[in-house]
């Protein structure tokens, strides 16, 4: 199996088990879902309230068990990936400004990284283009998407790459957007 690792912090975003869409060479969208934060918790969705058993063992839940659950994103969970707010409002999704200042300093430091390992100056280019066409876009929606960064970054200070989640035109798909030239192959 093939985990892909931030090249900055080594933390682990991903896993060849995922769907993943590669975008101009430069992104990939990974396909996610919600699921409980909790493993033990079971969840009925699409259930008849009223077929499933309440407390003590009859039908009609009522309240609905599954409003009391944290839904969280899979390829997140599994790799334990830290939710980013803007430290300036709590429990605020980040902010434009504040996204725009960290992603500058990432991308910096992705291509020092992709130069020390000898990658090519034509693979570089294609990054450093490819970064200018997708920043402008994800940016412009970045208030309405959710950051994550690897488990050992700082979430107030980062130094690796912001994993983004948006959703798909239906407005009920999440995907991840993660930087192609920000991972590194390891194989297990």
């Amino acid at each position: 199996m093939i985990i892909y690792k931030d090249i900055i912090t080594g933390d682990e975003l991903l896993s060849e088990t995922y769907d993943v869409t590669e975008i101009d060479g430069v992104i990939y969208e990974v396909e996610t879902k919600k699921v409980p934060e909790n493993d033990d918790i079971e969840v009925n969705f699409g259930g008849n309230p009223s077929e499933l058993p309440d407390e003590e063992g009859g039908g009609d839940m009522g309240s609905g068990a599954a409003d009391d659950v944290k839904m969280v994103y899979e390829l997140c969970k599994s790799f334990q990936l830290g939710e980013v707010e803007d430290e300036r409002r709590k429990n605020v999704p980040m902010i434009r400004g504040q996204f725009d200042e960290e992603f500058k300093r990432y991308v910096k430091k992705v291509k020092t990284a992709l130069e020390k390992k000898g990658t090519d100056p034509a693979e570089i280019k294609i990054f450093t283009e490819g970064v200018k066409k997708h920043f402008k876009r994800i940016s412009k929606n970045i208030e309405n998407c959710d950051t994550f960064t690897g488990s050992t970054d700082d979430l107030f200070e980062p130094s690796g790459m912001r994993v983004v989640v948006d959703y798909r035109e239906d407005g009920m798909t999440p995907y991840a957007i993660i930087w192609k030239h920000g991972l590194e192959e390891m194989k297990v």
